[in-house]
């Protein structure tokens, strides 16, 4: 082989190594722009995931339960007085001092659970914690006494209180429908001394209901009072 042969051989040997180190170096860099767009895609995923995430976390606690405010929603039974009171309970332990709220709309229910509860949401506040009761559309009987107990309360515009005497199914022997009675006109006057006690202690009732007035107005079947005459007689607090 001559010199120029040779010199021919050295130089497509140059020649073929640097266009496969060109191909490696451009299917390097695809690669690398493959990895590139897959990296940002990845991260716009995550993102879009973090903020789905957020939102939705963002939106579970901003429920009333996650923020102490309980529905009391439909006729008051053991059940219901007793799930109201055991979250209230569990609010008051887990932040004694800082305030509860119980949305109402109901149209009565069972006398001696509603009292049960009556006894616990006082018992709260006693040791300090701040309720507050919101009544949105009605609170009629065992619904009107339960809106005493709140240390703040509130009657919605479009709002109705129902106070009547208060009334259970009663069965049973003579003597033990006598002496159920005597149990009911107990409780009746309990009632009536809340009712009294919260009235007089109203600071925007312009025409507070004395207990005498209480018990005149229970005569009726029915006592329908709407949420400005509330605050007038002292039955609530505010309009909101």
């Amino acid at each position: 082989m001559s010199l120029n042969d040779s010199s021919l051989a050295l130089d497509q040997s140059t020649i073929e190594r640097n266009l496969a180190e060109a191909g490696a170096f451009r299917q390097q860099a695809e690669r690398d722009r493959w990895q590139g767009e897959y990296n940002r895609h990845s991260a716009a995923q995550q993102q879009a995931q973090t903020r789905d995430y957020l939102d939705r976390s963002e939106f579970a606690s901003a429920a009333d339960v996650e923020n102490r405010i309980y529905h009391l929603i439909g006729t008051v039974t053991e059940d219901s007085a007793h799930q109201c009171a055991e979250f209230l309970t569990r609010w008051a332990r887990q932040s004694p001092l800082d305030s509860v709220g119980i949305i109402l709309s109901t149209f009565g229910g069972e006398v001696f659970p509603g009292m049960a509860l009556v006894d616990t949401i006082l018992a709260l506040r006693a040791n300090g914690l701040p309720v507050t009761i919101t009544v949105r559309g009605t609170a009629a009987s065992m619904g009107a006494i339960l809106l005493q107990t709140a240390g703040r309360r509130i009657v919605g515009p479009s709002s109705t209180l129902l106070i009547h005497k208060i009334s259970t199914v009663v069965g049973g022997s003579l003597d033990e429908i006598e002496d159920r009675q005597t149990w009911l006109k107990i409780v009746q006057e309990q009632a009536v001394d809340l009712f009294a006690e919260r009235c007089g202690s109203a600071p925007n009732a312009t025409k507070p209901l004395s207990k005498a007035q209480i018990k005149a107005g229970m005569n009726r079947k029915d006592w329908a009072i709407g949420p400005a005459d509330a605050v007038a007689l002292g039955l609530a607090d505010e309009i909101g």
